[in-house]
């Protein structure tokens, strides 16, 4: 089994200019025919985490599924767009085989201090909670194949392709080989679950992110903290397109990652 350390590593590249980096797929990370959506904005975006100036703190990224990644070599380049005095602005681009795959636009910024203050609403169902709840199986040729590496917890809405009526999706999930999370791992789990739309069909259907938009409410610095609750909502299905708003919770409850997707769905 490949954790998540292992999986699609990105090393300054030795035949290219500053900036570019090589990496390889090796494909147990897949969901259909491409890489894990969520192993791949989380490698590209630890590429921006990494030219990071002292003081600054990613707080949102802004990701587009151009075409698939597949088992193979990938190559990313990092740009540093704009360097403020406060904000600074990051581009990642994925290639393979010379065609653009993936592109991600990061900010970060520095904390200024503000008298302005709104607390995000926090959840009620703690981690704590998570011991009495049954873990969800690995069904091979079924889930997808990334599944494997990491643990559900179901507690609330319905399931994939099960002609359900929810558009609701809410549980705990965590790595099953990395506990101490860090910024990659934890950002990989916030797409652990797919649109919550795909409750209603009654068969599988392809189904993929075309765009991902994510706050960061909390630095994602290292955590020795095994799951996180996860809470997916679709708001509307229409013309072959799907909307899902998401929430990551940490241990206490706090919200810490709040996202939005545009899904494709081929039905």
């Amino acid at each position: 089994m490949v954790d998540f350390k292992k999986s699609l590593q990105f090393q300054p590249s030795l035949t290219s200019s500053k900036g570019c980096f090589e990496g390889f797929f090796r494909g147990e990370w897949s969901q259909g025919r491409t890489a894990y959506g969520g192993l791949v904005a989380s490698r590209a975006a630890g590429l921006i985490f990494n030219h990071l100036k002292d003081g600054f703190e990613i707080t949102n990224l802004q990701v587009m599924f151009l075409g698939p990644i597949i088992k193979g070599s990938v190559t990313a380049e990092y740009h540093s767009l704009r360097e403020g005095r406060t904000t600074h602005f990051h581009r990642v681009e994925l290639f393979q085989s010379g065609k653009l795959t993936t592109v991600i636009h990061g900010v970060s910024r520095i904390d200024t201090g503000s008298k302005l203050s709104i607390k995000a609403p926090a959840t009620t169902w703690v981690v704590e909670q998570s011991d009495n709840v049954e873990s969800l199986p690995y069904i091979e040729g079924i889930t997808p194949q990334f599944t494997r590496f990491l643990e559900y917890r179901f507690v609330y809405g319905g399931l994939p392709f099960t002609g359900d009526a929810s558009n609701v999706f809410r549980g705990y999930v965590r790595h099953r080989t990395d506990f101490e999370c860090e910024f990659q791992s934890v950002l990989a789990l916030f797409d652990a679950w797919p649109g919550p739309c795909l409750n209603r069909l009654s068969a599988p259907a392809p189904a993929s992110s075309v765009t991902w938009n994510i706050d960061i409410l909390q630095p994602l610095r290292s955590r020795q903290q095994q799951f996180w609750f996860l809470d997916v909502a679709s708001d509307y299905a229409s013309r072959g397109r799907a909307g899902s708003d998401s929430c990551l919770y940490d241990e206490q409850g706090e919200l810490v990652l709040k996202g939005r997707q545009q899904i494709a769905v081929f039905d």
